[in-house]
């Protein structure tokens, strides 16, 4: 009869510890999912600054260096990204945030820019993809903290020990700096 009994808490042991990896597989998926709506704004994003890049270069040739800035600061923040490295993406992100500020500046003030309906557009465009980024950033950021909780419980953390799963990392951008 005691064999009974610990065949029965054995296997009661076995589904808990079941349930607990399923939960926490679930948590790695919506992080995943979150990274991958990131990534896709992060394209979409490079996408567009590049064709401002260029109305800027047609319209404000003397601007050539912030252009300069701007398409090398997307190209870092694009590295960063597929690399995963959110402590350079977020350097990255910065410097972007910055020469993408300065070169808006410099836009605002163009007459031609101005009357440019495709440059305005691409402006509008580009705002539109800021505030989706910083959403989609809350959201993965939530999805991190919530699985390295889970992570840091127990018993949790005897299964997560057991699947080697690794605390994530919490992508951070320096608040945007206006331009000078």
């Amino acid at each position: 009869m005691a064999w009974v009994i610990a065949l029965a808490l054995t296997a009661l042991l076995a589904a808990w510890a079941g349930v607990i990896h399923h939960r926490l597989r679930q948590l790695c998926a919506v992080v995943s999912q979150a990274w991958a709506g990131l990534d896709a704004l992060l394209l979409e994003r490079r996408d567009e600054l590049a064709a401002f890049a260029a109305a800027c270069s047609r319209h404000l040739p003397e601007e050539q260096d912030g252009i300069d800035r701007l398409q090398r600061a997307s190209a870092a923040v694009f590295a960063a990204a597929g690399r995963r490295d959110l402590p350079a993406l977020g350097a990255a992100e910065s410097l972007l945030q910055d020469a993408q500020a300065r070169l808006s500046a410099s836009a605002a003030t163009s007459q031609k820019l101005l009357a440019d309906a495709d440059c305005r557009e691409r402006r509008e465009r580009l705002g539109c993809i800021q505030r989706a980024l910083a959403e989609q950033r809350e959201v993965y950021n939530a999805a991190v903290n919530l699985l390295n909780l889970r992570q840091q419980q127990f018993p949790e953390r005897l299964v997560a020990r057991t699947m080697r799963l690794q605390a994530g990392t919490a992508l951070e951008f320096a608040p945007a700096r206006p331009a000078t």
